[in-house]
């Protein structure tokens, strides 16, 4: 699976991302408090919500702030840019939320700490993972993701995850049973729950690796709406 390919449905992929984020003003997080990414790129319906539960609605060039809920509709993807130039796509009916960031541009040092709740998911590594890896993680209701200058995809479904590493240094993936490291591309691993330790990591089939990409997935079925507990919106509201 390519990270620069374009789809049939038209979705803008990381090079003409890339070249949009040249094209608009470069930014630095000192506090984080400050706008820390922005939207690049932007199919279907998405709100941004916050913890006094007031939302808004995402278009391309919205501007994200730290505890922000992104949720995304049952048809959505989207891409954020971090002001590391870290890129995080979500696909359908997900929910994702950045619980700590900070980037100093001229230490090149920083910090991020993102959660995704549900969802698709790709995740790639900007410069935090380069310069401070160690302060890269994504959080999941069954494990935590760590980076090493990488890109990985993920799922995750009712408190279950799927990771697949897809190109870099390696990643790894741990709760607190267990641990694994993952450093071949196309290698990954799944979590029924948190009760359940990082599964060894194997080969994921073709099928797999599709119903990780954010860029095609499809939202799964939904008997009913079931409002975010931390936004206070569902999927099927935007």
């Amino acid at each position: 699976m390519s990270a620069t390919k374009k789809n049939s449905s038209g979705f803008t992929l990381l090079p003409l991302l890339l070249i949009l984020f040249c094209l608009c003003p470069v930014f630095s997080v000192a506090q984080e408090t400050a706008t820390i990414g922005k939207i690049i790129a932007l199919r279907g319906k998405a709100l941004a919500g916050t913890e006094a539960g007031i939302s808004r609605s995402l278009a391309i060039g919205s501007e994200i702030a730290v505890a922000d809920v992104i949720i995304t509709g049952r048809r959505c993807r989207l891409q954020i840019i971090f002001a590391d130039s870290s890129i995080v796509s979500l696909g359908p009916a997900g929910n994702f939320v950045v619980k700590e960031y900070a980037w100093d541009a001229q230490t090149r040092q920083g910090k991020m700490t993102s959660r995704i709740n549900e969802g698709v998911f790709r995740v790639l590594g900007g410069s935090i993972t380069r310069t401070s890896p160690q302060n890269f993680i994504t959080e999941t209701p069954s494990a935590t993701i760590g980076i090493r200058g990488s890109m990985y995809a993920g799922r995750v479904r009712d408190g279950q995850l799927q990771v697949v590493f897809q190109g870099g240094k390696g990643i790894y993936v741990r709760n607190s049973l267990g641990r694994v490291e993952i450093s071949t591309p196309g290698f990954g691993t799944r979590l029924t729950g948190p009760e359940q330790p990082p599964e060894t990591p194997y080969p994921f089939s073709p099928q797999e690796l599709e119903l990780l990409d954010p860029v095609v997935a499809v939202a799964p079925p939904l008997p009913m709406a079931t409002p975010s507990r931390e936004s206070g919106v569902s999927p099927e509201s935007v």
